[in-house]
């Protein structure tokens, strides 16, 4: 099946080096490249777009309003923020972009010479970010050379169904046995600030336990999104640091680039980052973080993933189940993506499977299982209860 593209982006340049990555797909069409966001909107119904990649710094243009309307019209078409990586500079745009409702980002390096590799490297990320969207797998209208990949067909959705309901409904009532939990790991990547941001903010200001969290984004963008969801939320969130002492009702992000893990320290468990490999093509990774905290806080670990492409995460939650821990994961019907969640479905890991509507109170409920709760009715910063 053919998937149709409409391109966004007031540089010819960026708008013909993409139409060339693209055109050798045969399942690939672009059905529309305009420079300006006013065009876009009135040619969206008229071409029928898969997918809208839209540049994220337009001068004269209000992408984020431009971004707005779409979704007014076409709430479920999937909307690509292109970003250039000119120190980062726009990594605030994007934050905002994907808040309002973008789907997902692709980066792409301020010169993109063929000889440097960076033309090749963007050519592989933008497959990667697009993979989730198309209709079919890639293949090149070259017959000599074919690149396939294989997402969830329809034709095993029911299958998959039935063994995430067999598997939750197991592990649930397992979970009630299980001990008492210290620590909220969380994992996360396509579509993970708009999660987040339905999550961190409607936990409770006295909530017991510390939260570490790995969402897959460069530097830069990670310290934003740490002070956007601390400026929401009642709880701190912060970019973590080597040497940060673990404690209850604070939530570190993994700095980008790094991976993130905990260890012990003389005031207890403690932050670490490293330089080390990445796993999954990711770093910092989900793996690394969830098998550190399997490490020190065993069964009284609760670990949530969230959407995401990929399956990192996977390896990490095979040692948490190992250890004890309880798995809560989103559903695929609130994901923009259901790679990471859905991996752990079909191992069977999952405790519960949980829109992400419901997720924030499902951690609540089950943080304070085991604990005396101070208060009957808690509150998120702006004062609006949530059922415990």
């Amino acid at each position: 099946m053919i998937t149709r593209i409409l391109i966004v982006d007031d540089q010819a340049t960026s708008r013909n080096l993409l139409r060339k990555m693209l055109s050798v797909y045969a399942n690939l069409e672009i059905v529309g490249s305009v420079s300006d966001c006013r065009i876009a909107l009135s040619k969206i119904p008229q071409v029928n777009p898969d997918i809208v990649m839209l540049d994220v710094n337009m001068p004269d243009t209000d992408v984020i309003q431009t971004l707005l309307e779409i979704r007014k019209t076409h709430p479920d078409l999937p909307v690509l923020m292109l970003c250039t990586q000119k120190h980062n500079k726009n990594a605030a745009k994007v934050l905002e972009a994907l808040a309002a409702g973008a789907n997902d980002y692709i980066p792409r390096s301020e010169k993109l010479d063929p000889e440097s590799g960076a033309r090749e490297l963007f050519c592989k990320q933008l497959l990667q970010k697009i993979k989730p969207f198309c209709r079919s797998p890639f293949k090149q209208k070259s017959s000599k050379t074919l690149e396939e990949h294989h997402p969830e067909s329809p034709a095993s959705e029911n299958t998959l169904e039935t063994k995430i309901k067999s598997h939750g409904t197991q592990a649930t009532s397992k979970e009630e046995e299980t001990d008492r939990i210290d620590i909220l790991a969380i994992g996360v990547s396509t579509g993970g600030p708009q999660a987040l941001d339905k999550i961190l903010p409607l936990l409770s200001v006295n909530f017991p336990i510390p939260i570490v969290i790995v969402q897959h984004m460069p530097s830069d963008f990670t310290t934003l999104l740490a002070k956007r969801l601390n400026t929401r939320s009642a709880i701190g969130v912060t970019e973590g640091q080597k040497g940060d002492v673990l404690r209850p009702g604070q939530a570190w992000v993994a700095p980008g680039g790094m991976h993130m893990a905990i260890q012990p320290g003389k005031n207890g468990f403690q932050i670490d980052t490293h330089m080390g490999a990445p796993e999954n093509s990711c770093r910092p990774a989900v793996d690394v973080l969830f098998r550190s905290v399997a490490d020190c806080y065993g069964s009284h670990t609760l670990a949530v993933i969230l959407t995401g492409m990929g399956q990192d995460g996977l390896r990490g939650c095979e040692a948490i189940r190992e250890s004890g821990g309880t798995i809560f994961i989103q559903d695929e019907g609130s994901s923009v993506v259901w790679g990471m969640p859905g991996a752990l479905a079909r191992a069977g890991l999952a405790s519960k499977v949980l829109p992400l509507d419901t997720m924030a109170t499902a951690i609540e409920k089950r943080v304070w299982q085991g604990r005396l709760n101070p208060s009957s009715t808690r509150y998120h910063k702006n004062q609006q209860s949530i059922a415990t």
